[in-house]
């Protein structure tokens, strides 16, 4: 019993310290937002704990400002230690176990990411929202160099706070290699509404307090300097410049009606027909009609490249009698529609110079092939120039025959041969009749069969 009452008021104060957070206590400490040289999609972000005890992260929610990711914590961070999540499986950071997993894509276009506390208040904030690649907070998406805090104690939404990792990878679970030491108290974010602050007493040296009955400063805006100087309040807003977004993107080819499994061999290619990579982890595909599905692709596409999508992946059922596949940019505008009819079994729908047919040989992940049409044969252009051919060759064989009859004879012998050959040239005449007629019905006969047979 002796023993026991020291531990209980332990485990009791541990319980207390691990559930209390205030603004600044746990930070945003690194993010890998362009994955690793292994694979682009192998991110990972830390935290870090600044306070000397243990926190718990139940109830936590570390999410951006557009729902994508929006991620559940849970878990204990302890004094002076960091905590790493690992996108997808624990694979991101092949040498470090991850505290949890989540799922969810980091945009290369920028992030505003908040750390919320069970309750809801903010604890910290790193508000990139709209910087491509998120310029001027650092990370390298060429070198998989990591985007690094200089100090946990000072603003996560100033971008000064940031730099690029020294090292292609980061730092996982250690002290980052920016890490500067600036003695000065986290100034961002404000305090909750419902947990109203008071105000500075004149001596304090550290950011100017803002009044109660006024807004709390603007995301990004630093509230006091890196010496923790008092600095004036501002209400300048810097107009941002609209996010680029790579064209030449396109819906390539799709299979609605495979020979197979619907559910299993369903698949949607895209294509980047630039000579440029192509960042489009933030654009969607979907479907228009019956249960519809949005899948967001969450890569960056080699230049000239393909991708194909299949259902299982992209959760997206394609109607085999009438659907709409759709390609939507990060800013919602929809850069292509593909509308299709009955689908035939077993063929893809595929773009050709700006047309779309249905191909016969589809060509997931490569150049799309539309077969020549059959050529056409037994038509009744062929009957009319058999007939017209044998008109010919007979009327040129009755000119000559008449013309080998019509000779002058010189004697008497001559006209009686002339006389004899009478009745032969009316046969000849019987035969220049039934010979189109018997042309005619062959090629009719012919043009049936063959009909047939195609």
């Amino acid at each position: 019993m002796k023993f026991l009452l020291p531990s209980l008021f332990i485990f009791l104060l541990f319980i207390a310290r691990a559930h209390a957070a205030s603004p600044g206590d746990v930070v945003i400490n690194e993010i890998a937002w362009m994955g690793t040289t292994n694979y682009h999609g192998d991110e990972w972000m830390e935290l870090y704990n600044n306070t000397e005890g243990p926190i718990s992260l139940e109830g936590w929610v570390l999410g951006s400002t557009d729902g994508k990711p929006n991620i559940s914590l849970g878990g204990v961070v302890s004094s002076g230690d960091f905590f790493l999540l690992e996108r997808t499986d624990d694979t991101s950071v092949s040498d470090k176990q991850a505290d949890q997993i989540y799922t969810g894509v980091l945009g290369n276009s920028g992030e505003h990411l908040e750390l919320l506390d069970a309750q809801g208040n903010l604890i910290d904030n790193v508000n990139a929202w709209g910087k491509v690649l998120w310029e001027g907070f650092g990370g390298d998406n060429e070198t998989k160099h990591t985007m690094e805090r200089k100090d946990p104690k000072l603003a996560g939404s100033d971008h000064g706070n940031w730099a690029t990792s020294a090292d292609a990878g980061g730092t996982p679970k250690a002290q980052n290699s920016t890490y500067i030491v600036q003695n000065s108290p986290i100034s961002d974010p404000p305090p909750s509404p419902s947990l109203p602050s008071p105000p500075a007493p004149p001596s304090e040296s550290t950011a100017t307090s803002t009044p109660q009955s006024s807004p709390p400063p603007p995301d990004g805006a630093d509230g006091g300097s890196a010496a923790g100087q008092a600095q004036p309040a501002t209400s300048t807003l810097v107009e941002l410049p609209p996010p680029t977004y790579p064209s030449n993107i396109f819906i390539n080819e799709i299979m609605p009606s495979p020979l197979g499994p619907d559910e299993l061999e369903e698949w949607i290619e895209i294509i980047n027909e630039s000579d440029e990579t192509a960042d489009i982890s933030e654009w969607q595909i979907k479907d228009t009609l019956g249960n519809i599905s949005t899948y967001i692709l969450g890569t960056i596409m080699p230049a000239k490249s393909f991708i194909v999508l299949s259902r299982p992946t992209t959760k997206i059922t394609m109607n085999n009698d009438n659907d709409a596949i759709q390609l939507i940019r990060p800013d919602g505008e929809l850069i292509q529609t593909v509308p299709y009819k009955k689908a035939p079994k077993g063929k893809s729908y595929v773009r050709s110079k700006g047309v779309w047919k249905w191909s016969s040989v589809p060509t997931p992940g490569s150049t799309n092939i539309v077969p020549a049409p059959p050529k056409q044969t037994g038509t009744i252009e062929d009957v009319k120039k058999v007939i017209k051919k044998t008109m010919t060759t007979n009327s040129n064989s009755a000119t000559t025959t008449t013309n080998d009859s019509v000779v002058a004879p010189s004697s008497s012998s001559s006209l009686t041969a002339a006389i004899g050959n009478a009745a032969p040239q009316n046969q000849n005449t019987f035969v220049y009749i039934i010979a189109p007629l018997i042309a005619l019905l062959s090629a009719a006969f012919v043009f049936l069969l063959k009909k047939r047979l195609s």
